[in-house]
């Protein structure tokens, strides 16, 4: 395995990592399902290599773009749970 899908592999974990911690405090309807689509997604990253990894992270990408377009992320907790200002919010 090269360094780089290691350093992604990780990238994906601690995505879902800081996403379950965001769930944990905003408390959004249907968060079980939210939740088992973040562990399904980090189980994915574990083993996937290729384009099967690259079809994991972009499953990674809907699902924080859907939690945008449901206010369950915003700007301010984004920025609270992963240290950084989201480029990607709308």
């Amino acid at each position: 395995m090269s360094n780089h899908l290691a350093q992604e592999r990780t990238a994906v974990r601690t995505t879902c990592d800081q996403l379950r911690k965001l769930l944990a405090a905003e408390k959004p309807p249907d968060v079980s399902g939210i939740l088992q689509d973040v562990g399904n997604i980090e189980a994915d990253a574990l083993t996937a290599l290729g384009d099967d990894f690259q079809e994991v992270k972009r499953s990674l990408e809907e699902l924080l773009r859907c939690l945008r377009g449901l206010g369950i992320i915003t700007p301010k907790n984004w920025e609270e749970f992963f240290g950084e200002a989201d480029l990607n919010s709308n």
